[in-house]
C-alpha cells in the first residue's frame, strides 16, 4: 500500500491556511452574536437577494412618505394656526363693534384705529410661511400670498374717495374685494393655481389648497376694512351704521371662518391617520428586514464552541509537529 505525505512546507502551509479559515469564522460568528445579524449575506441568503431588494425599497419609499406627512403636518398645522390668529381678531373687533350705537366719537375713533392694525394682522397670517413657502399663495409657494397693507387700504381708500352714505361706502369696499379688477389685481399676488397636493402614498392625496383670495377669507377683510374706513367720514351717524353693519357681517363671516378651519381640521386629522399607518409599516418592514437576516443566536453559539474546539486541536496539533525532530524519532 502507498502512503501519501506531505513535504514540511505543504504540511506548514496546510495548517495555516485551516488556522485562518478557523479564525476567520470565529470572527464572524462573534459579530453575528453580538449583533444578531448574518456577517455574510451571500451565504446567509443562498445568493438570492430579491426579497432584500425589495423590503428595502419599500422602506426607501415609506421614508419618503413619511417625510411628505411630516411636512403637511407642519404646513398644515401652520395654515390652522394662522386661521386661528384671524379669528382672534375677528372675534375681538366683533366685540369692540357690538356698542357703535352708544359709543362716543372718541371710541368709534379708537375702534377704527385699533381695526387698522388688526388688519395688519391678518393680512401678515395670510402672509405666513412655512419651511419656506406660502401658506395661502397657492401654487406660488415661494411668494407671499398678499401685497402690503399699506398698498391694500391705500386702494380701497381711492375706491371711497367721495362717498358720503354708509350704503355708498359699504357697496364700494365689497364691490372691490369682489372685483377681478380691484383685490385680485391690486391685493392678491399668488397664483391663481392650487398648491399641489401632498402625496402621502400610493393613492393617498391631501389637498391644502385654501387661498387667501377665498370668498371666506374676502369677507372678513372686507368688514374689518369697512371698520377701518369708518374713520375716513366725518358725519357720527355714517361712522355708527358702518361699524353696526361691520358688527353684523364680522357675525356672519366667523361662520365661514370656522368652517374653513373645521376642513382643514379633517385634513389634518387624515394627515395623522395616514401618518400613524405609514409609522406601522415602518416598524412591519424593519422586522421583516431583521428577520431575515437575523441568525440563531443559540446556534451561532454553538458553532462558536466548536471552531473554538477545532482551533485548540489544530494548535495542540501543530504544536506537536513541530517539536518532532529525527533525533527524537530515533
Amino acid at each position: 500500500m502507498k502512503l501519501a505525505s506531505f513535504g514540511d512546507m505543504a504540511q506548514t502551509w496546510s495548517l495555516r491556511r485551516q488556522g485562518t479559515s478557523l479564525n476567520q469564522q470565529l470572527v464572524r460568528l462573534t459579530e453575528e452574536l453580538s449583533t444578531g445579524k448574518t456577517a455574510d449575506l451571500t451565504r446567509h441568503l443562498g445568493g438570492d437577494y430579491r426579497y432584500l431588494s425589495d423590503i428595502e425599497r419599500s422602506m426607501v419609499v415609506n421614508n419618503a412618505y413619511e417625510n411628505a406627512a411630516s411636512e403637511a403636518q407642519g404646513f398644515s398645522a401652520a395654515m390652522q394656526a394662522a386661521l386661528g390668529s384671524i379669528q382672534g381678531e375677528v372675534e375681538q373687533l366683533t366685540a369692540d363693534l357690538m356698542g357703535a350705537e352708544q359709543s362716543t366719537a372718541e371710541s368709534r375713533k379708537v375702534v377704527a384705529e385699533n381695526a387698522e392694525v388688526q388688519f395688519a394682522q391678518i393680512i401678515s397670517s395670510l402672509n405666513s410661511h412655512f419651511a419656506g413657502r406660502a401658506l395661502f399663495a397657492g401654487d406660488a409657494t415661494p411668494a407671499q400670498a398678499l401685497a402690503d397693507v399699506e398698498t391694500i387700504l391705500q386702494s380701497v381708500r381711492a375706491e371711497v374717495a367721495g362717498k358720503t352714505t354708509a350704503e355708498d361706502i359699504r357697496a364700494a369696499v365689497e364691490t372691490w374685494f369682489d372685483s377681478p379688477s380691484g383685490f385680485e389685481t391690486s391685493a392678491y399676488v399668488g397664483s391663481q393655481e392650487n398648491l399641489t397636493p401632498f402625496r402621502l402614498g400610493g393613492q393617498d392625496r391631501v389637498h391644502l389648497d385654501l387661498r387667501a383670495d377665498a370668498a371666506e377669507l374676502r369677507a372678513v377683510m372686507a368688514e374689518v376694512a369697512i371698520t377701518v374706513m369708518s374713520a375716513e367720514v366725518s358725519d357720527p351717524l355714517v361712522q355708527i351704521s358702518l361699524q353696526k353693519g361691520s358688527a353684523k357681517g364680522l357675525l356672519n363671516a366667523q361662520g365661514g371662518l370656522t368652517a374653513l378651519r373645521s376642513d382643514l381640521g379633517f385634513a389634518e386629522a387624515r394627515i395623522e391617520e395616514i401618518g400613524t399607518r405609514l409609522a406601522s409599516e415602518r416598524v412591519s418592514l424593519s422586522y421583516a428586514k431583521e428577520a431575515l437576516l437575523g441568525v440563531d443566536q443559540f446556534e451561532t453559539a454553538t458553532n462558536i464552541e466548536n471552531v473554538q474546539f477545532q482551533l485548540e486541536a489544530l494548535y495542540t496539533v501543530t504544536s506537536r509537529l513541530s517539536g518532532l525532530s529525527l533525533v527524537n524519532f530515533l
